[in-house]
């Protein structure tokens, strides 16, 4: 499965005082004491996370909202052009199968024959807070994420340790593991690990379909 990695520009506001010595002989009125307790208090700095995504295999929630299901791929859209901008032309890389992306850089979206949405979260996303219900998201270290229940996975670089973990299993009635043979499939909450961090999350990871 193609996996696709809102960059905040965050700022300080600083404030100059300018100050000016008058001549010891200046007949100048002294300054009003309440001058300086008149002058604006400089606005706090903004953080770093201007919004919280709840992610769960159900789907996704942005800032304590209603629920946003895989199975409703037109809402989350509709949800994800609020929170990062225009919607992303759709891109069908192979038109043997009906997967369409949408590409907003560091979050992407993958539609299956228009009735089901999963989605990718890399934490060069700035400007959000991704986590799941467990309190694991983007920038929890592997071993957090192994002490919440994360099961070891592909090791893509062959060097014996998982490059990908999944975690919040849940067994899907009527499917069967292509993993392990003859058993129930799951669904689960896909971690990739760079540098021993979650640097990428993904929902809608399932071990019973060869998409």
């Amino acid at each position: 499965m193609r996996q696709y990695p809102l960059p905040l520009i965050a700022f300080v506001a600083s404030a100059l005082l300018l100050t000016a010595c008058a001549p010891a002989t200046s007949a100048s009125p002294a300054p009003s004491p309440s001058s300086e307790a008149d002058a604006p208090t400089p606005s706090p700095s903004p953080t770093t996370a201007e919004h919280t995504v709840d992610v769960s295999v159900d789907g996704i929630s942005i800032d304590g909202g209603t629920l946003l299901s895989t199975r409703e791929p037109e809402e989350t859209l509709a949800a994800l052009e609020q929170l990062l901008g225009a919607r992303p032309e759709p891109e069908q890389p192979d038109p043997a199968y009906d997967i369409v992306f949408y590409d907003w850089g560091p979050v992407s979206a993958s539609v299956v024959s228009g009735t089901s949405i999963s989605l990718t979260f890399a934490d060069t996303a700035t400007g959000l807070t991704v986590v799941l219900a467990n309190g694991i998201g983007l920038g929890s270290t592997r071993e957090e994420a192994m002490a919440a229940g994360a099961e070891a996975g592909w090791d893509e670089d062959g060097d014996g340790i998982a490059d990908y973990l999944s975690i919040e299993h849940r067994e899907v009635p009527g499917t069967v593991s292509l993993a392990r043979p003859g058993e129930e499939g799951v669904e689960y909450i896909q971690l990739k690990i760079t540098d021993d961090v979650v640097g990428e999350l993904s929902n809608g990871a399932n071990d019973f379909s060869d998409l």
